[in-house]
């Protein structure tokens, strides 16, 4: 590509017990670690995602090798 102007997050998240839940996504760039929005979770499956546009490591523009190496994952915050 000849530029990149984000990285998207997408998460499907939902929970199976009553109690209050909240979880976030993760990116992890070069070990540089970027929270995504908390949001907090239902008993039904909830579609969302987080813009990311500019690479955590730095912060710069991202480039096809850092995504290449990007982790991303999903944190229960409570």
């Amino acid at each position: 590509p000849t530029a990149i102007y984000g990285v998207r997050h997408s998460l499907v998240l939902d929970k199976t017990t009553s109690d209050a839940k909240e979880a976030r996504g993760l990116l992890s760039s070069n070990s540089v670690v970027q929270n995504g929005t908390t949001r907090p979770l239902t008993t039904e499956y909830v579609y969302y995602s987080d813009i990311v546009e500019q690479d955590p490591d730095g912060p710069k523009e991202w480039t096809k090798t850092a995504i290449d190496v990007l982790q991303v994952g999903v944190e229960i915050v409570t």
